[in-house]
């Protein structure tokens, strides 16, 4: 009798750890998934660009494709560290 309760534990622990992977797989399949979700769990705490480059004036240079475009030979370099936890 006693044997017989343990296993029927053992067999409902078994499927609760079942359901628990399975839970689990489909969670990480949305999360790789969808980039939404998955920015909004990996976003990044810097919220301005760590190096920006200014004209003369200390405008922000404009940018196509990612990279800062000028005219000028001059230009300055502002470096900015996110701040540590």
């Amino acid at each position: 009798m006693i044997k017989n309760i343990k296993h029927q534990e053992q067999g409902v622990v078994q499927v609760i750890v079942v359901i628990i992977l399975i839970v689990a797989l489909i969670a990480t399949v949305l999360v790789v998934s969808n980039p939404n979700i998955k920015n909004f769990i990996f976003k990044s705490r810097a919220d301005n660009p760590p190096i920006t480059f200014k004209d003369a004036n200390g405008n922000a240079l404009p940018q196509e494709g990612g990279l800062p475009v000028t005219t000028t030979q001059q230009v300055q370099i502002e470096l900015e560290a996110p701040s540590a936890p």
